[in-house]
This record gives structure tokens, sequence and C-alpha cells, in this order.
């Protein structure tokens, strides 16, 4: 059975995530400390300012979310990459800078809207729709169409 573990459950990020969903353990700024020590299989953080601070006190901590999360999808998403490079599908010399940005791209302003309290959560239909015109940028650019 996986083991999951919510940080930043007392902000408003973190609050409404823990509503969502049952997580096995959740930690905050008091009690981060408590994670020391315990094996999650997933660790999703909810606290960005927060974690920039806790990342002095507890370095494998955050070493290990990071590894955990954002580290695992952006490898996993790089061997995609590979593959599809491979086939000639897409271009590129640097499969895990490809990767980082089309994570960086899926995050969105939305998100850091959301960090920093300046708007509620996005509905799935702003969610969709910021994937989407991701994907599209991402798999086509900027450029101008142009007429075969």
């Amino acid at each position: 059975m996986a083991v999951d573990a919510l940080i930043g459950d007392s902000g408003f990020v973190g609050t409404n995530l823990a509503r969502q969903h049952g997580f096995a353990a959740s930690f905050n700024s008091r009690t981060i400390g408590q994670a020391a020590g315990n094996g999650f299989d997933t660790v999703l953080c909810a606290a960005a300012p927060g974690s920039m601070f806790e990342a002095n006190r507890f370095p494998d901590l955050v070493k290990s979310f990071y590894e955990q999360g954002p580290g695992r999808a952006t490898s996993r998403l790089a061997e995609v990459l590979a593959a599809a490079n491979k086939r000639g599908e897409i271009r590129t010399s640097d499969c895990t800078r490809t990767a980082g940005h089309f994570v960086g791209m899926i995050r969105d302003n939305l998100h850091l809207q959301v960090v920093l309290g300046l708007r509620a959560a996005p509905s799935d239909r702003e969610v969709q729709a910021a994937v989407g015109s991701a994907v599209e940028v991402f798999l086509n650019g900027v450029q101008p169409r142009r007429n075969k």
C-alpha cells in the first residue's frame, strides 16, 4: 500500500488538498521535523514559501521530496521524449532539459497565483485549458502556421 504525505497542510492550497485526499501523514512548519526518518512513496508539497526555509533545516527531506515528486516526473517525461526523439517524432538535443521546460509550462502562472493566495484553485476547465495551451505551445511553438 502506498504511503503518501502532504507538506503544507495549514496553508490555503494544502488545506484544500487535504480535504480532497486522505493523506497518511501531513506536516506544516511546526510539525515538519516529525517527517524526518519516515519513508513515503509520494510526498506532495503545497508549501513552496515554507519549503524554501525548511530546505536549510531538513535538506534530506527536501531532496527526497524533489526526487520522489518533480524529479521523478521530469525523469519519466525525459524517457518518453527520448523515445519520441529516437523515432523522429520530435527533435531535441537534451531530453531532460526539454522535459524540465515542459513541466515548468504545465505549472503555469495559475499555480503561482494559488500558492501566493491571489486566487482560488482553478476549476477543472481552467486546468484543462492551461494544460492544453502548454501542450500546444510545447509541440508546435508560437510561430505562425504555414499553409501547405
